[in-house]
Formats: C-alpha cells, structure tokens, sequence
C-alpha cells in the first residue's frame, strides 16, 4: 500500500501586526483543537481498517493448510496438480546411512530405512505423507482430492526407478509421476491404476492438459499393461525416463510406452509424486507405499 502524503498547508505571517498575529494564533488553537480531534478519530479508524483487513489475510489458507478439490473424470484425464506441501526437500547432510542407502554426484537410491534423504512428511485431514515400515507412505483420506510431494535431489532429476504396492482389495484411486515439472501449470506426467493395470501419459503446457497415450476401445486413453502384477497389494517397479524432449515409461522391466516432445520446455523442472483419490472413494480414500527409489540427475 502507498503511503498517504499528509497536506501541505501556507501560514501567511504578518510582521509587525499584532492584531493579524493574534488572529493567526487563535485560528491555528482553532485548528488545533478541531482538527486534532477529527483526525484522531480518522486515525483510530483507519487502525480498525488495518487491523481488520490484516485479520482476514490472516486467515487465507497458506501453501501449506490443504489442497484443491480435482473434479475431472479419471477415466479419460488426471487432475491439474494443486499442491500445497512445502517447497521440494533438499539432500539431508545429517545423520548417515542405513541399510542400501547411497548418494553420489549424480545419482541416489533410498530404501526408506531412514530419513537421510528427507523425503517430505506432512499431514493433516486430507494429505498424509509419512515414512512408514520403511517405505513412503502417501495416502489422500478424502474423496475427489489429490496432492503431490517433490522427489529430493541434487539437481533437476531426469530418471527414476521405483516400487510401488497398494493396499489389498480394490484400489479407491491413482497414482503417478511427475517431471520435468516447471510449476502447476507446466510438467509431463504418468499415472496408474493398480486395479485396472492400466497407465495414461499426458502433458499439461498453460494450464491446458494434452492426453498422449491413444484412445482405447472404451474411448478413452488409458492403456492395459500386462506387465503389472496381477494383484495390487504385490511390488509393482516403474521406471520413467523423462528429459526435456522425450519420456519413456517401463513396467516390471518392460517398456510399455516412448514418445518424443516437438516442442518440449525451455529449462529443466522438478519431479514429483502424486496420489488422487476418486469421488467413490470411502473416508479413508486411496494409499499407496513407494519404496527403494533410484533417482538420477546426471548425464
């Protein structure tokens, strides 16, 4: 807000008048008494006005107290991310490693058997992220909502590899991937179905969503994969290899899916992990446990 100039007001002065001084110091007591009052109370209001207009700020949700409801059919798209966590983590200097835990220059791998690497932990009524029996648990506990967490690296990471199971019985919900993310209007992406064994890659440049796997028999553009295991509670590896101008995607050691980027993005963006659950959903919405994650950022 810019700040108000005060008025400037002329004083004529009346040398050697003693009639016009006398005037002039009555009328500025005048002004004294009069104004001084009004602008007391101008003042006290005003105060009001920025206390109250500072209490309503204050109660703006902030990028970390929730996230946005995602409406979109997931049958034939996936919802804009609308993530609320805290900036993307960085490499933990502290502590040491446990179990098969490794870092170098340009490449990581986590087992989750500790928090060296400080993967995000968050939770409130809706997103849960935690480390939890030595993976990384993120579950949405609230239908028709999702969020995304960052993948911690040294740099901008082009490749991953990971493992990922659900809970038994039918699966509430979806998971993914996604990279070479610019902000919430610009990233690639990949995302799961556990239940289906079904997968979608898309893209989203603006704000606006392009679907690139084709449609399917059902029109849609989910696609089957038979390399998924057949129950969704068993260890499913991903691997997405994803630079600027491509991004390949396999399943339990089978590529399923490459495709090329004609007009990719200009600088290199963040990776992340996302979980949506869908309007069905029960009060516990949908969970997922990512473990032994191997993330790249070199050549």
């Amino acid at each position: 807000m810019e700040e108000k100039q005060r008025p400037k007001w002329l004083v004529p002065v009346g040398i050697g008048c003693l009639v016009i001084l006398c005037l002039c110091i009555g009328g500025g007591a005048a002004y004294y008494f009069f104004f001084a009052d009004n602008m007391g109370q101008i003042f006290d209001q005003a105060g009001e006005t920025i206390d109250a207009v500072t209490t309503e700020v204050s109660v703006l949700p902030t990028e970390t107290s929730g996230v946005a409801a995602a409406t979109l059919p997931a049958e034939d798209t996936s919802p804009p991310p609308a993530n609320t966590q805290a900036p993307q983590p960085t490499l933990s200097q502290e502590g040491s490693f446990t179990g098969q835990q490794y870092l170098d220059d340009v490449s990581l791998f986590d087992d989750f058997s500790s928090d060296y690497f400080d993967w995000q932990v968050y939770e409130d009524e809706i997103t849960i992220i935690k480390y939890e029996n030595s993976a990384y648990s993120f579950q949405i506990a609230q239908p028709d909502y999702y969020d995304y967490t960052y993948v911690p690296a040294g740099d901008y990471p082009n490749y991953i590899e990971f493992d990922v199971q659900g809970l038994p019985g039918p699966q509430n919900g979806t998971f993914g991937l996604m990279c070479q993310l610019q902000d919430g209007d610009n990233y690639y992406y990949v995302e799961f179905d556990l239940e289906l064994r079904e997968y979608l890659v898309g893209v989203v440049k603006n704000g606006e969503h392009e679907l690139l796997t084709p449609l399917n028999e059902d029109d849609n553009n989910w696609q089957p994969a038979d390399s998924f295991t057949s129950l969704p509670e068993q260890t499913n590896k991903i691997a997405v290899d994803c630079t600027l101008d491509a991004l390949t995607l396999s399943i339990n050691g089978t590529q399923v899916y490459t495709t090329t980027f004609a007009d990719p993005f200009a600088t290199e963006g963040e990776m992340a992990f996302f979980v949506f659950a869908f309007s069905f959903a029960d009060e516990n919405g949908y969970k997922v446990f990512f473990d032994n994650a191997n993330v790249w950022w070199g050549e």
